[in-house]
C-alpha cells in the first residue's frame, strides 16, 4: 500500500496574515511568505527564501489567522496554483493545513476537541504519571527498590536510589 502524500512547504510569514471574506462568504487568509529551500549550496550556505503568496480558506483560515503573525515559522501542506496575470505566470501556495515549525519555534499545545470529547463521554482523567507510562513505571520501580530489604545484609541501610532509564 502506498503512503498518501501531499506537497508541503516550510517557511515563515513575511507579513501578518490578512483574514477577509471572499465573494461567496468563505473566510480567506492571505499572506506573503518566504519559502525556504532545504538543500544547501555547494559552499554550505542556504539560498535566500522565495517570496510568494499563500492563501487558506474556511475554518482553517480563521484558526491560522488567530495563531500566526509576521515572522512566525510554519510547515504547511496544500497545492501550488499557477495563474497568468498581464502575460506573466504567477504561483501561489494554497494551504489546506498549517502548523508551527517545531524545529524553529517554541510551541505550547492546547488540547482541543478530541480531548474534550473524551472527557464528555466519561473517560477517567489521567494524572501526570499516568499520562507518561515510562515515568509511572520508573516511579513504581523506584518505590519497590526503596522498600525492598537488602538480601543477606545484617544491617539495613537507608539508601536513596536514583531511577535509571533504559
Amino acid at each position: 500500500m502506498a503512503i498518501p502524500t501531499r506537497p508541503g512547504v516550510v517557511g515563515y510569514f513575511m507579513s501578518d496574515p490578512d483574514l477577509t471574506t471572499s465573494e461567496n462568504g468563505r473566510n480567506r487568509l492571505f499572506a506573503w511568505v518566504g519559502l525556504q529551500d532545504p538543500n544547501p549550496n555547494e559552499d554550505g550556505t542556504f539560498p535566500p527564501a522565495v517570496r510568494t503568496q499563500m492563501v487558506m480558506f474556511n475554518a482553517s483560515a480563521t484558526r491560522a489567522a488567530e495563531t500566526f503573525r509576521n515572522g512566525d515559522n510554519f510547515v504547511a501542506t496544500g497545492r501550488v496554483d499557477v495563474s497568468e496575470h498581464n502575460g506573466e505566470q504567477r504561483e501561489r501556495f494554497i494551504a489546506s493545513s498549517i502548523g508551527p515549525d517545531n524545529n524553529l519555534s517554541n510551541i505550547h499545545l492546547q488540547r482541543g476537541r478530541s480531548e474534550q470529547r473524551t472527557q464528555e463521554h466519561g473517560a477517567p482523567e489521567r494524572d501526570a504519571q499516568e499520562a507518561d507510562p515510562a515515568a509511572a513505571a520508573l516511579a513504581r520501580r523506584e518505590q519497590e527498590l526503596d522498600t525492598a530489604p537488602a538480601a543477606g545484609a545484617a544491617v539495613v541501610a537507608s539508601v536513596r536510589r536514583e531511577a535509571v532509564a533504559r
